[in-house]
């Protein structure tokens, strides 16, 4: 009997729970619900991670059901967010600090009192923006808004342009029953192009050499489909190449690619990759590394008219007012090698492994003179 009354009293209290949990109660007006999107493409076409491209997205379900607890979860919040009372706060501890400034008479204790009262100004601000937990754990409810619809499929349209898909589009249909609106984004990629040569175009002679050397590692291949995300991968790779030969100020801006679609066959591209000098040298610069100076305590103030002391370990200058670390553990992390080529990888790697010393060596920087070869240079900071 008991059993037969839970089942009783869960059919009678379920709806109730459902409609309140339906997205499509929050509308105001003659607004919609967009209740769900989906995409259709021809089998054997990937759609996975398509969505995230969406303009809107429509609120998230319950184990697929069209519960949508988030939104009212959101709207529960805002029933009981009153921003006035926390604007009112705002502005009682903004006069308070102000006075207090006003009254103090030293500049260390007005900066002082500027900044707690930029802190808690700053921490109602995002109160007023943000709102309650759950209006920041909650959705609002997702109106239906064609303009989305339109933004969407020219997302979707470039999304298959990246991929290769010249010829594609997509279209869409969207159907309504009663306040709420689904959308079927149909999408055509038509055929996708695939390169059938790849060249390089290097003016400096010496870069040209170097990216030939190690074209082995390059990501963009014959016979492969156009892929815009791996060009630019193909551009960064370059990029580091470079830097780790010495070219400290090469950009990427260098870079460009060159892609003739109406090259011998169809749907076949002929891509060239050009890397140009810069605007007014017909070369590019290599940079070797003149010295090497690691200050072990940058941010300590000196006491009275003390100055750093200075030691060469392993071509490598130490600056420090106390001697108190170890040479040799510190230059061990070091990979930034007098004389030789300046290579960024190796400026990172030396970073990495000093700021995985203890706190007080972990924040000394480490500066660098790298000079063009021949030409005096300015000192940077690695």
């Amino acid at each position: 009997m008991k059993k037969k009354y839970k089942y009783f009293l869960l059919a009678a209290v379920l709806p109730g729970l459902l409609s309140g949990c339906l997205g499509s109660r929050y509308l105001k007006g003659k607004e919609k619900f967009l209740y769900r999107q989906s995409i259709v493409a021809p089998k054997g076409f990937s759609t996975e991670g398509l969505s995230e491209v969406y303009a809107q997205k429509a609120n998230r379900k319950v184990l697929g059901l069209p519960i949508n607890s988030l939104v009212w979860l959101y709207y529960t919040g805002a029933r009981h967010f009153h921003p006035e009372k926390f604007a009112a706060r705002r502005d009682r501890v903004e006069k308070k600090f102000s006075a207090k400034i006003e009254a103090a008479s030293s500049q260390k204790r007005k900066t002082s009192l500027q900044y707690r009262k930029q802190k808690k100004i700053d921490g109602f601000n995002v109160k007023i923006e943000s709102g309650n937990l759950f209006m920041q754990w909650g959705e609002k409810v997702s109106v239906f808004d064609s303009a989305n619809v339109i933004a969407s499929v020219g997302r979707l349209d470039g999304y298959l342009f990246t991929k290769g898909y010249f010829l594609g589009k997509t279209t869409y249909r969207t159907a309504e029953f009663k306040n709420r609106v689904s959308v079927k984004y149909f999408i055509q990629p038509g055929p996708q192009y695939h390169y059938d040569s790849i060249s390089y175009d290097v003016a400096d002679s010496v870069v040209g050499k170097i990216i030939d050397q190690n074209k082995i590692d390059k990501l963009v291949k014959k016979g492969e489909p156009f892929d815009q995300d791996k060009l630019n991968k193909e551009r960064e790779r370059i990029d580091l190449l470079l830097k780790d030969h010495g070219y400290f100020d090469f950009s990427r801006q260098y870079v460009d690619f060159d892609i003739d679609t109406a090259y011998r066959r169809s749907y076949k591209i002929a891509l060239r990759v050009d890397v140009k000098n810069p605007a007014k040298r017909d070369f590019h610069k290599q940079f070797r590394v003149d010295s090497v100076s690691f200050t072990t305590d940058a941010s300590t103030t000196p006491i009275g008219q003390a100055k750093r002391q200075m030691k060469v370990y392993h071509d490598i200058t130490f600056n420090y007012y106390i001697d108190q670390y170890s040479k040799k553990i510190l230059s061990q992390r070091v990979f930034i090698i007098k004389d030789s080529l300046y290579s960024r990888t190796a400026t990172f790697e030396t970073q990495q492994k000093i700021s995985n010393l203890r706190p007080a060596a972990a924040s000394s920087p480490i500066f660098l003179q790298v000079p063009s070869t021949g030409t005096p240079g300015p000192t940077r900071q690695g």
